[in-house]
């Protein structure tokens, strides 16, 4: 069985602290990656060009990555809320 220290989790907090401003800088990096990688499939999407031309199953699947991508940036942008308050 698994038994945890009391001090265990005070040492925890201080090391949540220190880890605090990486984690904010990691999740910023990821967030400029994905809004980066988000553009282009934006710009398609926006496209009239595009969208009047493509098959619609290439239409959905820029739809899915789309949406992915939005959800996983929202994701970060939920966690970075949690590291402020």
């Amino acid at each position: 069985s698994l038994r945890v220290a009391g001090n265990s989790s005070v040492y925890m907090i201080l090391t949540g602290l220190l880890n605090n401003e990486a984690e904010i800088k990691k999740i910023n990096e990821q967030l400029t990656k994905l809004e980066k990688e988000l553009e282009p499939v934006n710009r398609k999407l926006s496209d009239e060009k595009f969208t009047s031309k493509a098959p619609q199953h290439i239409i959905d699947r820029e739809l899915r990555i789309q949406k992915e991508y939005q959800e996983k940036i929202e994701k970060l942008k939920e966690s970075l809320k949690s590291f402020e308050e």
